[in-house]
């Protein structure tokens, strides 16, 4: 009776586990697939961008495949299309879809992968179908574009490729598309989708803001992978909020040494949180400025910086290749690279959701301020504390 009583306990907590979790399956009739083409399915992760993971999806039935997965809730997935024909464009390869449960259809091409037609789980839902059918619109203008400029460079037309451009730069229905976005994540209830693309843009949000609208969502969604998702965010955002004591850390800088919380006792801390990827960087020109004002009274800056030099391969990264970069960085104080294996763990801790971020800490190791870009609050605080 006693082994009966142990393995009946066995079964229930081993189903109970598995209906916490969910299983869907993506179908794809998709033309011009051929045998040995492959897909590259990535499992996004909204909190960890660093735990990104993927699989490899062979393809072994002309235009057909099915993928099936288990996981403990819905999420973004980023689709990659790798043809073996490597004449073919290397444009709209790419397609995000929502998968939690169920079964999401796809039906397209390989020329408009990105823009294919979804039905299925939230794709039923009105307005999250029209806020799709306007995002792959704008996907397809942008892109009939960029294949006109193409041609126009290859023809060296000139006037070609200026109409193209200014096609381009018109922006067809992204004022549309921003309001619609706006109206998704703010009004509707009944929906996770609309609840991941809330989470999705959340880095803005205070943790109060975002505990309102959570209260919002009808009791189903606030039971959802989501709501625990979102429930996270408001902890983490609570932890790193102005008045909030600064949590420590112990991270290794561009030159392989430590650097602490602890170093800057009895100094004002502004932590710079910015990023560097192929082309671009963000980046904040006033802080050196800002550093030689207050730097003798007081201030000390530290740089977060965020590189993308191996997309989505954040733990090969190493000093050498970091150091390659080093005409980006600032050289008045030190720079530390999160996505470093040894670093990446402050990126949960402090909450670096989004670029360019500005935290300012007190002496006491308090945050004072936590602003997106604009260094015009820290500033301020800086006069009064500082210049007395």
């Amino acid at each position: 009776m006693k082994h009966i009583a142990i393995i009946s306990l066995c079964l229930f907590f081993c189903a109970l586990i598995s209906a916490q979790k969910q299983t869907f399956t993506v179908k794809g009739n998709i033309v011009g697939l051929e045998k040995g083409d492959s897909v590259l399915i990535f499992k996004e992760n909204i909190l960890h961008p660093e735990k990104r993971t993927c699989d490899t999806l062979l393809i072994n039935k002309k235009n057909n495949f099915t993928y099936k997965k288990t996981n403990e809730g819905a999420t973004f997935y980023t689709l990659v299309y790798h043809p073996t024909n490597k004449s073919k464009s290397t444009r709209n390869r790419s397609l995000t879809l929502f998968l939690g449960k169920g079964t999401v259809k796809l039906k397209g091409d390989t020329d408009h992968f990105s823009m294919v037609e979804k039905k299925g789980n939230d794709y039923k839902h009105k307005l999250v179908a029209r806020y799709i059918f306007l995002t792959d619109s704008i996907a397809s203008i942008e892109s009939n574009a960029y294949d006109r400029y193409e041609k126009a460079m290859e023809a060296n037309d000139g006037n070609a490729m200026k109409e193209a451009l200014i096609e381009l730069s018109k922006g067809h229905g992204t004022a549309e598309l921003d309001s619609l976005t706006l109206e998704l994540v703010n009004t509707v209830n009944d929906s996770e989708y609309a609840a991941a693309l809330y989470l999705w843009n959340s880095a803005l949000l205070s943790s109060a803001e975002i505990e309102k609208r959570l209260n919002g969502f009808t009791p189903e969604i606030q039971k959802s992978f989501t709501a625990k998702e979102l429930r996270k965010i408001i902890e983490m955002k609570k932890s790193v909020e102005p008045g909030a004591i600064a949590p420590d850390f112990t991270l290794t800088d561009v030159n392989g040494e430590k650097v602490t919380l602890q170093d800057y006792e009895g100094k004002y801390l502004l932590i710079f949180h910015w990023g560097i990827s192929k082309g671009c960087f963000r980046t904040n020109t006033e802080l050196e400025q800002i550093y030689n004002m207050y730097h003798s009274k007081g201030l000390e800056i530290l740089d977060f910086v965020q590189s993308d030099v191996q997309p989505g391969n954040y733990l090969s990264y190493t000093p050498e290749l970091y150091r390659q970069l080093h005409p980006l960085l600032h050289h008045l104080w030190k720079s530390v690279y999160t996505s470093m294996s040894e670093n990446t763990h402050i990126i949960k801790k402090y909450n670096l959701s989004a670029m360019p971020l500005l935290i300012l800490i007190s002496p006491e190791k308090k945050i004072i301020a936590r602003n997106f870009g604009s260094t015009n609050e820290i500033v301020k605080i800086l006069a009064k504390e500082l210049i007395q």
